[in-house]
């Protein structure tokens, strides 16, 4: 009964939000993740706000922004149960998706993209990023994003280091900074998703996505896996030799961020969201950047800096199929997104040329770079379970602690992936 009253109450709303406002208007409903002041939600109502004044100024939309990942998705789930999706919404590429993908529900990105003359224009990562397990597209991004490793040009230059482009590497500047007195490495230690990006780098730059999904196939487990014993002892070796920041176990991204920016530690983590925070360093030449090092001796797929497309945009099938205004909407948008995104001062994730001053020279140059990738990055927190993502962040720390050995972790690993996830 409860259930039930909750969908009907559902279905009441819905109808209140499309109800036609006057003469040939309608309101479309938009779940985001993300609202005002985020370019993936400026970039898209600034093109509703031109279509308006350009095509159709009946053309309403109401807004849904839960910020809230867990309650997002929640929320998503629940009009999808009650058969009453948004026209357009946040959506990952995840079980959520291929759910709804079966029922019918996504419209196919692909088809449409070839309807539309806009194959291709995707950058190629993020086409692998979207893909769903038909290997098509069901959903578009809402940015175009990217993790890298920054670090301090001059104190390089003083040491005589080059950018590491091997794990190997990697330590070797650790042990030179660290024998002259320098912090080599500004940990983020207070939660589990550090530990996970060093110990899914090396799988990541050698099989790309295919090792995590052939791990949760049951194809090997962890312990089997060529690499697993590789990515625990490198967590082991930057823990215990002494690499990372005093206190790091207690810093936050935040605490990491405002850390390397007072001038303490040599090399930090970043992602292209606060590449404004970095770009007058960059500019002074203070710092540069560099991709994910590899395993020395090991093929890879050639693509070293993670790109990823944020939460996906998703077009309801149904809606799509019955209305000429929203199909007419919908080709105004992907013909006016790009131009949208640098206007915000955002990259696109189209296949473009970067407008001049459109964005920081630190974000144009990494773009250079993040168009060049081939394969995206894929999180294990995405694909685990969150028992097996919280379990396996938890012992990452115990091996870079010292209080776990290396062949524990992946006992630990496979015991949970066992436990929760096959």
């Amino acid at each position: 009964m409860r259930k039930l009253m909750v969908i009907v109450a559902v279905m009441l709303i819905a109808a209140v939000s499309v109800f036609a406002g006057g003469s040939g208007e309608t309101t479309y409903r938009i779940l985001s993740g993300t609202g005002p002041g985020t370019p993936s939600y400026d970039a898209v109502n600034d093109v509703i706000e031109q279509y308006k004044a350009e095509v159709n100024p009946n053309f309403n939309v109401e807004w849904e922004v839960i910020t809230s990942t867990s309650d997002l998705w929640q929320k998503l789930q629940m009009y999808n149960t009650a058969n009453d999706l948004p026209a357009i919404f946040s959506i990952n590429n995840g079980a959520i998706s291929e759910e709804m993908i079966k029922q019918g529900r996504l419209l196919n990105i692909t088809e449409l993209f070839a309807e539309s003359g806009h194959s291709g224009d995707m950058v190629d990562s993020l086409v692998d990023y979207f893909t769903s397990e038909d290997g098509q597209l069901y959903m578009f991004p809402s940015g175009f994003n990217s993790e890298f490793f920054v670090y301090r040009k001059p104190v390089f230059e003083k040491y005589g280091l080059s950018v590491p482009k091997t794990w190997e590497e990697f330590l070797a500047v650790c042990e030179t900074l660290k024998q002259n007195g320098e912090i080599p490495y500004v940990m983020r230690g207070a939660d589990y998703v550090q530990y996970l990006r060093f110990l899914s780098f090396p799988t990541w730059t050698t099989y790309g996505h295919q090792f995590i999904f052939d791990l949760l196939a049951g194809k090997f487990t962890y312990t089997e896996s060529d690499l697993g014993l590789y990515a625990a002892e490198l967590m082991q070796k930057l823990g215990q030799g002494d690499y990372f920041v005093p206190g790091y176990e207690n810093m936050e991204l935040t605490d990491v961020v405002d850390t390397f920016l007072s001038g303490t530690g040599v090399m930090m983590y970043a992602n292209s969201n606060y590449v404004n925070r970095l770009s007058d360093l960059y500019d002074s030449g203070e710092i540069g950047f560099f991709g994910v090092p590899v395993v020395e001796g090991r093929e890879g797929t050639g693509s070293t800096i993670p790109t990823h497309g944020g939460k996906a945009w998703a077009i309801n099938a149904s809606m799509y199929e019955e209305d000429e205004v929203l199909q007419d909407f919908i080709a105004y948008l992907f013909d006016n997104l790009d131009e949208a995104y640098y206007a915000n001062g955002a990259l696109s994730w189209y296949k473009s040329e970067i407008p001049d001053g459109a964005v920081p020279d630190m974000l144009a140059d990494l773009a250079v770079e993040m168009q060049k990738q081939t394969v995206s990055w894929v999180s294990w927190d995405d694909k685990l379970s969150a028992a097996t993502t919280t379990a396996v962040g938890d012992a990452g720390a115990m091996v870079a602690y010292g209080n776990m050995t290396p062949e524990e972790f992946c006992a630990v690993f496979d015991s949970n992936l066992q436990k929760n996830d096959l």
